[in-house]
């Protein structure tokens, strides 16, 4: 494009001078004003050319994106003062688009939006709380068998949708911000006890990006009560089992549970 421009120019500027040479009498005059509308014009449409080439790079080419990230995650029991899990680790994975609320960016620079994200996963897996012990069935401690122990992990699957506003200030870079509404299903195992729950996370964060690859960090909180499920082994080792109804071996309980995390990711913008 540049050398296209570069000899459509070359050749325009000796008939320019040329022109500027020519006598009045000869109507040099309406020659210069009329060589100069050409000029003029080819300028502006070559620039128009050269934004909207530039826009489609920067803004419509990387709309979408695959994001893939690691937790750091707190769970806390709002009924029970003090009890609280730390996350040994965590991921996430998601994917969704930012669609942009105005086709030119403001300034040549700013561009406000919607982001999309059409599934958000993750996943946190928990040490046990300092000083804490889940409470032992006496009759396992003297027939010598021990509880029945998963561990405490956590899972959610969602999708999320906020505002988000980017700035491109040189070349193909972009530094962006967001806050998300994210829905999200949840499943918390904690030892021998399953629980499940609706959850409304929200979410804030910010990334730098360059081209495809962008790195980012947010803020995730969030808060439900979770229906909770535990087998009875009492009603289990009980002669007649065969005969039992599934509710006659499942407790059940709610826990209100509050979530918070740090997430670090990498994202693909394509």
């Amino acid at each position: 494009m540049k050398k296209y421009i570069s000899t459509i120019f070359a050749c325009l500027l000796p008939l320019s001078i040329y022109a500027q040479d020519i006598p009045a009498s000869n109507g040099g005059t309406d020659k210069v004003d009329s060589l100069t509308q050409v000029v003029n014009e080819l300028s502006s449409k070559v620039q128009k050319v050269e934004d909207d080439a530039r826009n489609e790079a920067i803004w419509n080419k990387r709309k979408k994106y695959f994001q893939i990230g690691y937790i750091n995650q707190t769970l806390t029991h709002q009924d029970v003062p003090g009890l609280e899990w730390k996350s040994d680790f965590g991921v996430s994975l998601a994917m969704g688009k930012t669609f942009y609320l105005h086709k030119k960016p403001l300034f040549d620079m700013l561009k406000f939006g919607l982001d999309a994200t059409w599934f958000d996963v993750s996943y946190a897996k928990y040490s046990q709380p300092i000083g804490w012990e889940e409470p032992s069935d006496p009759s396992n401690i003297e027939e010598g068998e021990a509880d029945f122990d998963l561990g405490a992990h956590q899972a959610e699957i969602g999708l999320g949708i906020g505002p988000s506003i980017t700035v491109n200030p040189i070349d193909h870079l972009k530094l962006s911000g967001y806050f998300h509404f994210r829905p999200s299903g949840s499943i918390l195992v904690l030892n021998d006890e399953v629980n499940a729950s609706y959850v409304s996370n929200f979410a804030f964060g910010g990334a730098v990006s360059y081209k495809v690859i962008s790195f980012g960090v947010e803020s995730c909180w969030g808060k439900a009560k979770y229906n909770s499920f535990s087998v009875d082994d009492a009603a289990l080792d009980n002669p007649g089992t065969e005969n039992l109804n599934p509710n006659d071996v499942l407790i059940k309980g709610e826990n209100r549970m509050k979530t918070k995390s740090v997430r670090f990711y990498l994202t693909f913008r394509f």
